[in-house]
């Protein structure tokens, strides 16, 4: 949190000691307890590409345990170069922040592309190369699995599983349709056996 200086134009973060008016801009905002010039947090949020959100132009919650917490919130923007490598450290959506994932091995497919994934769901894959079982985590095997030669067992049913499925969804149709039909035979028999067919 940072709070107005006295008198001086100054920004000082609290929780840290104060520094000399000598050491002023010498060091970067958002080390902790630095007092920098106000002007100087600016300037490096306008020339190092720092997109600021305030208060009221928060989309939504920021928090969704507290949607009465409101907070400053600065978003570091990918830089635009040129460049082949994955940039780390960004936000996700940003298209720099997407690394290439190159994999060879008897488990995987050759010369084959997959549709982007989250790079959590690697920790599965490893598991599952490995053949150990993998703690609960965030990622899953089934975004990646379409690199593996083979179907992992437990993410496939077998074809006689579906068979199974499909002859006892007939059966139970078929013993249903039955009863149905009989019990409707039944009723009808007893309402003609009540009825009175003689003329009066």
């Amino acid at each position: 949190m940072a709070e107005k200086g006295r008198g001086n134009g100054q920004t000082a973060l609290r929780g840290g000691p104060k520094m000399s008016d000598e050491t002023l801009g010498t060091n970067r905002p958002g080390c902790w307890g630095v007092l920098v010039e106000l002007e100087e947090v600016t300037r490096i949020c306008v020339e190092e590409e720092w997109k600021t959100i305030l208060g009221k132009t928060i989309p939504s919650s920021p928090d969704p345990r507290s949607p009465r917490l409101r907070r400053l919130s600065s978003t570091r923007q990918a830089p635009n170069m040129n460049t082949t490598l994955g940039i780390h450290g960004y936000d996700n959506a940003e298209s720099n922040m997407h690394p290439y994932f190159i994999a060879r091995g008897p488990l995987i497919k050759k010369n084959h592309v997959i549709a982007p994934f989250d790079t959590v769901d690697l920790y599965s894959l490893f598991a599952h190369i490995l053949n150990i079982s993998a703690p609960p985590n965030n990622g899953s095997l089934a975004n990646v699995v379409d690199m593996l030669v083979v179907m992992p067992s437990h993410l496939t049913a077998t074809p006689s599983v579906f068979f199974m499925v499909f002859i006892l969804l007939i059966a139970s149709l078929v013993v249903g349709g039955f009863t149905v039909l009989t019990l409707y035979w039944i009723r009808q028999r007893r309402i003609m056996d009540n009825v009175d067919f003689s003329y009066r």
